[in-house]
């Protein structure tokens, strides 16, 4: 009798809890430990990229989360000279403008007499609300998410992206 009730009440309880179902929730990501180099200050590189499908049947509002990170190789530069560079994550956009609020600067000097950091990690979060089934490319449920890369001065150095990771995990919202 005791057991009947707990079954009882463990399933009362799953019922009365909205939003329990994840159907049409996922979590998805890719990582790898190729080099990419950053060469450009114009055009972003590709570093990672995730797509996911809202099916057409799913009439739902979604949100996701976007989480990256990679390690910065900087070779020997120009003594004395700033070089930065920018990461950022973006959905369905290869090229973005620059001051995102989920963009994120690295700076490397190659100062005399001094032995500077050769790899530095850089991590950024992004979130993107109300996407659906028909607002991704070409108006349809594919949504895909980048971590991009760019040098933002115009010196000569380039760096080396020696691993990276892209995680995407999107939910139902109101």
């Amino acid at each position: 009798m005791a057991k009947n009730r707990c079954s009882s009440v463990a399933i009362a309880c799953l019922a009365a809890l909205p939003g329990v179902a994840l159907a049409g929730n996922f979590a998805t990501g890719t990582s790898g430990s190729s080099d990419r180099l950053v060469t450009d200050n114009s055009n972003w590189t590709t570093l990672r990229t995730v797509s996911i499908a809202i099916s057409s049947s799913d009439t739902a509002v979604h949100g996701c989360v976007v989480n990256a990170s990679a390690d910065v190789s900087f070779e020997v530069a120009d003594e004395g000279v700033r070089n930065r560079y920018i990461f950022t994550v973006t959905r369905n956009d290869i090229n973005p403008l620059t001051d995102s609020g989920f963009e994120r600067t690295l700076f490397f000097v190659d100062n005399p007499n001094v032995r500077d950091t050769g790899i530095k990690p850089v991590a950024t979060t992004g979130q993107f609300t109300g996407l659906t089934r028909s607002n991704g490319l070409n108006g349809t449920g594919t949504h895909t998410f980048r971590l991009l890369g760019r040098r933002l001065t115009a010196e000569p150095s380039t760096i080396a992206v020696t691993d990276s990771s892209l995680t995407v995990v999107c939910l139902h919202t109101p």
